[in-house]
């Protein structure tokens, strides 16, 4: 990675930015209640916004989100209202209607806001976008604050872009546009607008990785790479602390422009990773390699070794970006040990990694799938290709379930795998034997027997053996011929 790409990879999963306390700051949460404010979270399923609907709602507020709908649906307490759309181009849910505020959480092109104001502008009376510490242009200066000069846009036309034209880039746009994206909402909502300028945000539902390599690796144990010197300074925030905050300045009416990162004081890569190790109970040892070394080996800051970068060079004032604005408006941090140890607790939480290849063969081994080249199984109906055992009729059952069926529990999806079985007891006590996750109870009636299972990617199996008519099985064995064990399953 060259230094020019690293230096715009640093700056942008910083968009990124933050803060984490070393214990001794706790949150502040003002006791009175405020006015009841309605709010209009653009996006609102993604990292952070899930925080700042549910701290809006603890507070009294009424929450609209708007979004495509596809980013963990289902998600949304009931009592947040929801439009659907697209900030490319779909905005009729936003027309004719009025907030308080807007809060702008996922735009990184300035169309976006610009098209966004059309609508808004007159219809909210304050504006808040979510920015990054990516804006500026010169971030080898240490304690950068509000007022450092920003990145320049080059391009042709700023309102042409689009994310596809920031990742080709290498993201060499996303601060320019960033930046462009703060003066368009500023021309919009003069005198109205909020803007937040993250570090590295962290912390439970971050699916980066970007800050959770580092509880994850540390709780393993063993030998662990430490980069750079212990007092290598670092930044980041945690996203809970950065959403509530938000909805704080909201309920202030603050505008204005802000960093929001930290610690409020400063950290060094050395306490991270002890306070990490600390907060986990962990027994791992911290082998520390120099800067030197780990260039000449390719080992990249941030990319390779997360949250870190040497203070030194074109990233020198990464970790070292001036918050003090933000702390006098009630910014604060919780522990480092509280955002250590949920965020492991949380990507303990998730499921498996998804491997098909390991799926398949799970299937293979426990339910006797035969698995083909291509990774599936294919099904055939009618007559046995060994002629030795009954022909079979085929058919496919489809059946839809409420939205809140409970019936696919614990499972999470919303879909079930249905499998016919000629023996339901013997297959559950086989993957019982296995270690398969089966379910306790069974259920007979006159559709038949079902026993449930989970595979190891959390989906749901129903096995159904069905009501046999009299002497199937009994033919089975006689067509089968001597030795012949039935199928665990005819499918």
């Amino acid at each position: 990675m060259t230094s020019t790409t690293r230096r715009n990879f640093i700056k942008v999963s910083a968009a990124a930015g933050g803060a984490l306390s070393l214990g001794v700051v706790s949150n502040t949460r003002a006791v009175e209640k405020p006015k009841p404010l309605r709010i209009l979270i653009l996006g609102g399923t993604g990292f952070t916004g899930p925080f700042q609907v549910q701290y809006a709602l603890e507070r009294g507020h009424k929450v609209t989100v708007f979004n495509r709908g596809k980013t963990h649906p289902g998600e949304l307490p009931k009592e947040v209202e929801q439009l659907i759309g697209d900030r490319n181009g779909q905005l009729d849910a936003l027309k004719n209607r009025k907030w308080d505020v807007a809060i702008d959480n996922p735009t990184s092109v300035p169309v976006w806001v610009r098209d966004v104001g059309q609508i808004l502008k007159g219809n909210v009376d304050r504006y808040v976008f979510i920015s990054t510490i990516s804006v500026y242009g010169d971030t080898s200066k240490a304690n950068l604050d509000e007022t450092a000069p920003l990145a320049k846009y080059t391009g042709a036309d700023p309102m042409k872009e689009s994310r596809d034209s920031i990742i080709a880039s290498k993201f060499q746009l996303y601060g320019p546009l960033k930046a462009l994206s703060e003066q368009e909402a500023e021309k919009w909502f003069p005198k109205q607008a909020l803007i937040i300028r993250p570090g590295l945000i962290v912390g439970p539902r971050d699916e980066t990785d970007r800050f959770s390599y580092w509880p994850v690796r540390i709780d393993r144990g063993g030998e662990v790479l430490a980069p750079g010197d212990p007092s290598d300074p670092v930044q980041f925030i945690d996203g809970r602390d950065l959403a509530e905050w938000v909805i704080r300045m909201v309920e202030q009416r603050e505008t204005g422009i802000y960093n929001a990162t930290g610690p409020d004081k400063t950290l060094g890569i050395g306490a991270m990773l002890e306070g990490i190790k600390s907060a986990n109970n962990s027994k791992a040892n911290f082998t520390w390699v120099n800067t030197d070394f780990l260039e000449a080996q390719k080992v990249a800051p941030w990319s390779d070794m997360p949250v870190w970068v040497p203070p030194r060079g074109e990233e020198a004032g990464m970790g070292r970006i001036n918050i003090q604005r933000a702390i006098a408006k009630g910014l604060t941090f919780r522990p480092l040990a509280v955002t250590a140890r949920e965020t492991l607790a949380w990507f303990k939480s998730q499921p498996a990694e998804q491997d098909p290849e390991k799926l398949s063969a799970w299937y293979h081994e426990h339910l006797g799938l035969d698995v083909e080249e291509y990774g599936g199984a294919t099904f055939r109906e009618g007559p046995n290709p060994n002629e030795t055992l009954p022909a079979r009729q085929a058919y496919t059952v489809w059946s839809p379930f409420a939205a809140d069926t409970d019936y696919f529990a614990p499972s999470a999806k919303s879909f079930m795998i249905n499998f016919r079985v000629a023996d339901l007891d013997g297959l559950l006590a086989k993957l019982r034997s296995e270690g398969v996750t089966v379910d306790d109870r069974t259920d007979k009636s006159e559709f038949g027997y079902f026993g449930w299972a989970m595979d190891p990617e959390g989906n749901r199996i129903e096995l159904w053996e069905p009501p046999w008519p009299d002497g199937f099985v009994e033919r089975c064995e006689r067509l089968g011929g001597e030795g012949f064990e039935p199928p665990t399953y005819w499918v």
